[in-house]
């Protein structure tokens, strides 16, 4: 029956035969097709074994298959692996980092007052733009800072992620203002206030105190 192939995949799992496993977890969905969760097992046991092409395709038949039952740490999650591989992939890895940024934007549309989803997206809009000529990130730390101000205290991943989004913020701006002669004050203006924004959660950045006293 179908259990006996999930418990089998289970146990190869265990025993780092994640590639096994994924076949083992297949047949007991092909056993079993209402029984969903296998999808998401299969998925599983693939991303353990680097065989992302294939994690990412049970993960999207998952999807497809439990509609508005997916749960948003599921995206989250697989967002984060679909990141790591299109960061680590010189060849491929524009493709996983569209997905990721598809994932994230999943998780912002389910929880658009969790700002981790946001944060999530500038990461991958920046890393597909490493020179930070397009800004591709900005609207979305942008809107990770709009919803980290709705917390009265920040904890220390809060005032992390504003450090996160106030470096980039400035040095986008920094860019800006010699790329534009024309605007330059005013590149720098943003440029200065973002860093000094930095600096309030971290005030002994000496890279920053730098940099702006050379701006």
């Amino acid at each position: 029956i179908d259990r006996d192939y999930k418990c089998y995949g289970d146990i190869l799992m265990k025993l780092k035969m994640s590639k096994e496993a994924a076949a083992a977890y297949i047949k007991a969905y092909e056993m079993d097709n209402e029984e969903i969760v296998y999808l998401m097992d299969v998925s599983r046991a693939y991303e353990t074994a680097e065989m992302f092409a294939e994690a990412i395709n049970y993960f999207d038949m998952y999807i497809d298959a439990a509609g508005d039952d997916v749960r948003i740490m599921d995206y989250f999650r697989f967002g984060q692996t679909c990141y790591r591989v299109g960061m680590a992939d010189t060849i491929s890895g524009e493709q996983y980092l569209v997905k990721a940024d598809t994932l994230f934007a999943s998780v912002t549309n389910k929880a658009p007052e969790n700002y981790l989803g946001h944060q999530w997206r500038a990461r991958v809009a920046a890393a597909r733009d490493p020179e930070t000529t397009l800004g591709l990130a900005k609207p979305y730390y942008e809107r990770t800072i709009e919803v980290l101000d709705t917390n009265v205290a920040p904890n220390k991943a809060q005032i992390a992620a504003y450090i996160e989004c106030y470096k980039y913020l400035g040095y986008y701006n920094y860019l800006k203002a010699y790329a534009e002669p024309a605007k330059a004050n005013e590149y720098k203006e943003q440029t200065r206030y973002y860093w000094n924004k930095m600096l309030e959660y971290d005030p002994e950045n000496t890279e920053i105190k730098e940099a702006l006293n050379n701006l």
